[in-house]
């Protein structure tokens, strides 16, 4: 469709929409703890990429190949191998794994389940979002949402501590990715 504002400018904006079906991929691991296997822990991570690139990409990477190696194939490879290691042996709370749809054609797959919750949300006590993890250079691991629970700050020194990564940690739970 054009428009023309008077003495300015003439444009041509074309829209094309692609619907696709898509779906979020969940599993459940029971909690063996007799009163915390009512609590659940979700761990996800997006499985779709960039593609070809695309508004939102990085810059000039538009129209590009993008393998998704890091974006998110790392994450969803991180997901599973946690999935191994739960089934063979379960945590004390229940362990929801969710592997989203859409994460970058805006959170799509995430936003379905906020919306079409298949659990009580009163239940999660906890959700790990597995996004880029395979970006680690020069030992520099970066965690965000370590403010969004007491436990946690002091729980990534912990644990960091054995693992003795340059870690840099971000209080804030709100960020791009699910």
């Amino acid at each position: 469709r054009s428009q023309a504002l008077p003495g300015h400018l003439t444009w041509t904006v074309e829209l094309q929409r692609t619907k696709a079906n898509v779906s979020n991929v969940l599993a459940v691991i029971p909690g063996t703890h007799p009163t915390r296997k009512h609590e659940i822990v979700v761990i996800g991570a997006h499985y779709d990429h960039l593609g070809y690139g695309h508004v939102g990409g990085f810059p000039g990477n538009q129209g590009k190949l993008h393998l998704g190696a890091d974006d998110n194939a790392s994450g969803t490879g991180a997901l599973l191998d946690m999935a191994r290691a739960f089934q063979k042996k379960p945590a004390e709370r229940t362990i929801l794994l969710m592997a989203f749809a859409a994460e970058e054609r805006g959170l799509l797959g995430s936003a379905h389940f906020v919306k079409n919750p298949t659990v009580d949300f009163k239940k999660i006590v906890s959700m790990i979002n597995l996004d880029m993890v395979g970006r680690l250079r020069k030992n520099r691991l970066m965690v965000q949402g370590s403010g969004t629970a007491a436990i946690f700050e002091p729980l990534l020194k912990l644990t960091n501590g054995r693992a003795r990564f340059n870690l840099k940690m971000g209080k804030s739970g709100y960020g791009p990715p699910d």
